[in-house]
Protein backbone atom coordinates (compact mmCIF):
# COMPACT_ATOMS: atom_id res chain seq x y z
CA UNK A 1 0.00 0.00 0.00
CA UNK A 2 3.20 2.39 0.60
CA UNK A 3 3.57 2.29 -3.29
CA UNK A 4 0.30 3.71 -4.01
CA UNK A 5 0.34 6.78 -1.48
CA UNK A 6 1.39 8.79 -4.06
CA UNK A 7 -1.02 8.19 -6.59
CA UNK A 8 -4.01 7.92 -3.81
CA UNK A 9 -2.74 11.71 -2.85
CA UNK A 10 -3.13 12.79 -6.46
CA UNK A 11 -6.34 11.50 -6.90
CA UNK A 12 -7.15 13.65 -3.48
CA UNK A 13 -5.42 16.76 -4.92
CA UNK A 14 -6.85 16.33 -8.25
CA UNK A 15 -11.07 15.66 -6.92
CA UNK A 16 -10.15 18.16 -4.23
CA UNK A 17 -12.61 20.97 -5.86
CA UNK A 18 -15.13 18.78 -6.02
CA UNK A 19 -17.61 19.81 -2.22
CA UNK A 20 -19.74 17.85 0.38
CA UNK A 21 -22.72 18.09 -1.67
CA UNK A 22 -25.15 19.94 0.11
CA UNK A 23 -27.98 17.63 0.25
CA UNK A 24 -27.32 13.89 0.67
CA UNK A 25 -29.10 11.21 2.08
CA UNK A 26 -28.59 8.18 4.48
CA UNK A 27 -30.27 4.94 3.98
CA UNK A 28 -31.59 4.48 7.31
CA UNK A 29 -31.01 0.87 6.74
CA UNK A 30 -27.52 0.94 5.81
CA UNK A 31 -26.69 3.78 8.38
CA UNK A 32 -29.14 4.05 10.77
CA UNK A 33 -26.33 5.67 13.37
CA UNK A 34 -25.49 8.63 10.97
CA UNK A 35 -27.18 11.43 9.76
CA UNK A 36 -26.63 13.50 6.61
CA UNK A 37 -25.21 16.30 8.56
CA UNK A 38 -22.93 13.47 10.60
CA UNK A 39 -21.63 12.21 6.98
CA UNK A 40 -21.21 15.39 5.43
CA UNK A 41 -19.33 17.06 8.20
CA UNK A 42 -17.19 14.25 8.21
CA UNK A 43 -13.59 15.14 7.20
CA UNK A 44 -13.32 13.06 3.91
CA UNK A 45 -10.28 10.91 5.20
CA UNK A 46 -12.05 9.98 7.74
CA UNK A 47 -15.24 8.37 6.05
CA UNK A 48 -15.41 4.56 6.20
CA UNK A 49 -16.56 2.46 3.94
CA UNK A 50 -19.93 1.66 6.00
CA UNK A 51 -20.48 5.27 5.75
CA UNK A 52 -20.15 5.50 1.97
CA UNK A 53 -22.42 2.50 1.85
CA UNK A 54 -24.71 4.20 3.91
CA UNK A 55 -25.36 6.99 1.38
CA UNK A 56 -25.26 4.93 -1.60
CA UNK A 57 -22.45 6.15 -3.10
CA UNK A 58 -22.99 4.94 -6.19
CA UNK A 59 -26.26 6.40 -6.54
CA UNK A 60 -24.80 9.89 -6.72
CA UNK A 61 -24.97 12.58 -9.06
CA UNK A 62 -21.52 12.50 -10.71
CA UNK A 63 -19.98 15.75 -8.88
CA UNK A 64 -20.44 14.33 -5.57
CA UNK A 65 -19.33 10.79 -6.60
CA UNK A 66 -16.10 12.89 -7.48
CA UNK A 67 -15.96 14.51 -4.05
CA UNK A 68 -15.73 10.47 -2.43
CA UNK A 69 -14.07 9.20 -5.04
CA UNK A 70 -10.69 9.20 -3.66
CA UNK A 71 -11.61 7.75 -0.19
CA UNK A 72 -13.50 5.17 -1.78
CA UNK A 73 -10.73 3.74 -3.69
CA UNK A 74 -8.30 4.66 -0.47
CA UNK A 75 -10.88 2.31 1.34
CA UNK A 76 -10.93 0.04 -1.27
CA UNK A 77 -7.27 -0.35 -1.33
CA UNK A 78 -7.49 -1.44 2.29
CA UNK A 79 -10.08 -3.38 2.21
CA UNK A 80 -9.40 -6.81 1.93
CA UNK A 81 -12.83 -8.75 1.48
CA UNK A 82 -14.75 -9.02 -1.58
CA UNK A 83 -16.79 -5.46 -1.47
CA UNK A 84 -20.27 -6.18 -2.64
CA UNK A 85 -21.68 -2.47 -2.10
CA UNK A 86 -20.92 -1.06 -4.75
CA UNK A 87 -21.01 -1.63 -8.36
CA UNK A 88 -17.93 -0.98 -9.56
CA UNK A 89 -18.34 -1.29 -13.04
CA UNK A 90 -20.91 1.42 -12.94
CA UNK A 91 -17.95 3.39 -12.81
CA UNK A 92 -16.62 2.14 -16.53
CA UNK A 93 -19.91 3.91 -17.34
CA UNK A 94 -19.63 7.29 -15.31
CA UNK A 95 -15.70 8.26 -15.43
CA UNK A 96 -15.50 8.59 -19.36
CA UNK A 97 -17.32 11.74 -19.13
CA UNK A 98 -14.67 12.84 -16.38
CA UNK A 99 -12.74 15.56 -17.69
CA UNK A 100 -9.25 14.20 -18.93
CA UNK A 101 -6.81 15.61 -16.12
CA UNK A 102 -9.06 13.65 -13.73
CA UNK A 103 -9.49 10.11 -15.95
CA UNK A 104 -5.20 10.16 -16.23
CA UNK A 105 -5.39 10.60 -12.23
CA UNK A 106 -7.59 7.93 -11.89
CA UNK A 107 -5.70 5.54 -14.98
CA UNK A 108 -2.24 6.55 -13.07
CA UNK A 109 -3.54 4.68 -9.58
CA UNK A 110 -4.86 2.09 -11.90
CA UNK A 111 -1.37 1.44 -13.42
CA UNK A 112 0.16 1.67 -9.67
CA UNK A 113 -2.41 -1.45 -8.88
CA UNK A 114 -1.26 -3.11 -11.61
CA UNK A 115 2.34 -2.30 -11.00
CA UNK A 116 2.43 -3.44 -7.28
CA UNK A 117 -0.19 -6.65 -8.02
CA UNK A 118 3.10 -7.95 -10.47
CA UNK A 119 5.80 -6.61 -8.05
CA UNK A 120 4.38 -7.89 -4.62
CA UNK A 121 3.32 -11.48 -3.64
CA UNK A 122 0.82 -11.58 -1.74
CA UNK A 123 -0.18 -8.03 -2.40
CA UNK A 124 -1.32 -5.82 0.10
CA UNK A 125 -3.84 -3.90 -2.32
CA UNK A 126 -7.07 -4.84 -0.60
CA UNK A 127 -9.68 -5.41 -2.93
CA UNK A 128 -7.23 -5.16 -5.44
CA UNK A 129 -5.02 -7.51 -4.22
CA UNK A 130 -6.19 -10.19 -6.89
CA UNK A 131 -5.98 -10.68 -10.24
CA UNK A 132 -9.65 -10.57 -11.83
CA UNK A 133 -10.17 -7.45 -9.09
CA UNK A 134 -7.16 -5.53 -10.40
CA UNK A 135 -8.03 -6.24 -14.31
CA UNK A 136 -11.51 -4.96 -13.73
CA UNK A 137 -10.26 -1.60 -12.13
CA UNK A 138 -8.29 -1.63 -15.03
CA UNK A 139 -11.02 -1.97 -17.71
CA UNK A 140 -13.63 0.32 -16.27
CA UNK A 141 -10.54 2.83 -16.39
CA UNK A 142 -10.68 2.04 -19.85
CA UNK A 143 -6.44 0.83 -19.76
CA UNK A 144 -5.75 -2.01 -22.67
CA UNK A 145 -6.36 -4.97 -21.00
CA UNK A 146 -3.94 -6.63 -23.60
CA UNK A 147 -1.23 -4.75 -23.11
CA UNK A 148 -1.80 -5.31 -18.74
CA UNK A 149 -2.11 -9.35 -19.67
CA UNK A 150 1.03 -9.56 -21.45
CA UNK A 151 2.61 -8.03 -18.58
CA UNK A 152 1.54 -11.61 -16.92
CA UNK A 153 3.54 -13.29 -19.54
CA UNK A 154 6.90 -10.45 -19.86
CA UNK A 155 7.34 -9.37 -15.92
CA UNK A 156 9.35 -12.35 -15.01
CA UNK A 157 8.77 -11.93 -11.35
CA UNK A 158 7.78 -14.96 -9.17
CA UNK A 159 4.19 -12.43 -8.30
CA UNK A 160 3.40 -11.94 -11.96
CA UNK A 161 3.94 -15.80 -12.67
CA UNK A 162 1.47 -16.41 -9.51
CA UNK A 163 -1.04 -13.95 -10.91
CA UNK A 164 -1.16 -15.72 -13.93
CA UNK A 165 -1.72 -18.98 -12.25
CA UNK A 166 -4.61 -17.79 -10.66
CA UNK A 167 -6.12 -15.89 -13.54
CA UNK A 168 -6.12 -19.45 -15.52
CA UNK A 169 -7.42 -21.05 -12.41
CA UNK A 170 -10.24 -18.47 -11.86
CA UNK A 171 -11.10 -18.49 -16.13
CA UNK A 172 -10.64 -22.15 -16.48
CA UNK A 173 -12.67 -23.41 -13.52
CA UNK A 174 -15.53 -21.42 -12.82
CA UNK A 175 -18.57 -21.29 -15.08
CA UNK A 176 -19.00 -17.29 -15.37
CA UNK A 177 -15.27 -15.90 -16.15
CA UNK A 178 -15.14 -13.16 -14.03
Amino acid sequence: MRALADPIERTYDRFAEYPAPAQLWVCPQCGPEWSAEDIRTTSLRSLSLAQLVAIHLMSLDDDSLRHFFPRLMELLLQTASPVFDFRLTDLKDRSPGWPAVESAVVRQLADAVWSALLTGYPADLGYFSDCPSALDLLDWCELPLTAFLEDLLVVETVPAGRRLAYLLDAVLTTGRPF
